[in-house]
């Protein structure tokens, strides 16, 4: 199925497969509302000029990438669900994904130059081992959790309520912040030119490493 510009299409029905969808310059016009289970089977690359919407109780499972291009859009209702190998997303605006629901990233997340992750849900970075998020972009949410070996790299923004970040690598070259309590057990911190802000902060077994101008910024104390 080609989709067309300037039309709304709803998957209404368990759905296994894809659709053909060419992009175009301009503003989103075009958008997919997901109302059941879709399961795309393999690598699959959203043009400009998309929106897809998953809804309250919808599901959508991806094997291989999903990969969104510039201003095309991930929205998650509160009650929907987005399973996925690995998440790419492109120059986004106004933001690549708008998260109230859940998602889920078995291996790599990442935002690239320009991409915005809004997120009002629930992100599950406490992921298998090797699993690796970067960040080019901007990242706004509720709550940041990473264990099990995983690997952050952010180059931009980063603001939570709360980080928890257990056996994590975190490599800080910009700006990240946790606006209510930060926590970190065995992890390993690399700052270059970057900056941490919390009002607490909690580091249990763990390096910090600062160079190049890097800082910590607690309101109220550091232990």
């Amino acid at each position: 199925t080609t989709l067309l510009r300037n039309a709304n299409y709803k998957i209404t029905s368990d759905y296994n497969g894809i659709f053909k969808f060419d992009g175009y310059d301009g503003d989103i016009a075009t958008r997919v509302y997901v109302d059941a289970q879709w399961t795309i089977p393999a690598t699959f690359q959203f043009q400009n000029g998309i929106e897809i919407i998953v809804m309250n109780n919808a599901k959508i499972n991806a094997s291989g990438t999903m990969t969104f291009i510039r201003n095309s859009m991930l929205t998650i209702m509160e009650k929907g669900e987005v399973n996925a190998d690995d998440v790419s997303f492109t120059n986004g605006a106004p933001a690549a994904l708008r998260n109230w629901g859940t998602l889920a990233v078995t291996n790599t997340m990442i935002l690239h130059s320009g991409a915005t992750l809004y997120n009002e849900g629930t992100i599950e970075f406490n992921l298998p081992s090797n699993f690796s998020l970067e960040n080019n972009g901007e990242i706004y949410g509720k709550e940041l959790i990473a264990n099990s070996n995983a690997v952050a790299t952010n180059n931009n923004i980063m603001r939570f309520t709360t980080i928890s970040l257990t056996n994590t690598t975190f490599n800080n070259a910009c700006s990240l912040e946790a606006t209510n309590s930060f926590y970190a057990n065995g992890a390993t911190f690399n700052f270059t030119q970057g900056y941490l802000k919390a009002p607490t902060m909690e580091f249990v077994n763990g390096t910090v490493n600062l160079s190049n101008g890097s800082m910590l910024d607690a309101t109220t104390s550091i232990y």
